[in-house]
């Protein structure tokens, strides 16, 4: 007999068997959400002379939920500290997790 506990994304009780659902990283996932995409989105909040009009997404399935934020994370750090080295500018990124279309 396998444990059971609540799928994390949908909510529906999952067998915790490998198969129909698993504990990844601390989060339970049912088979059919451990594929389910997910998306994070970095803007850049920098207001001044311009815009900056930079925006980055990443898209993978919630499997990899953890690695797509940290990507998300590096892209918006990586983008501040290229405008503070090389432009002597300070701009401020967020990082959000956006809906997914289906189109």
């Amino acid at each position: 007999m396998h444990d059971t506990d609540e799928c994390d994304v949908c909510g529906d009780e999952t067998p915790l068997d490998g198969e129909n659902g698993i504990n990844h990283g601390g989060q339970v996932l049912c088979g059919d959400c451990w594929d389910k995409p997910v998306k994070f989105r970095v803007t850049c909040e920098a207001r001044g002379w311009e815009m900056c009009d930079f925006e980055h997404e990443v898209q993978r399935n919630e499997l990899n939920r953890y690695q797509v934020r940290q990507n998300a994370e590096m892209h918006a750090n990586n983008h501040e500290n290229e405008k503070r080295v090389f432009e002597d500018e300070i701009h401020e990124t967020t990082v959000e997790e956006v809906p997914v279309s289906d189109g």
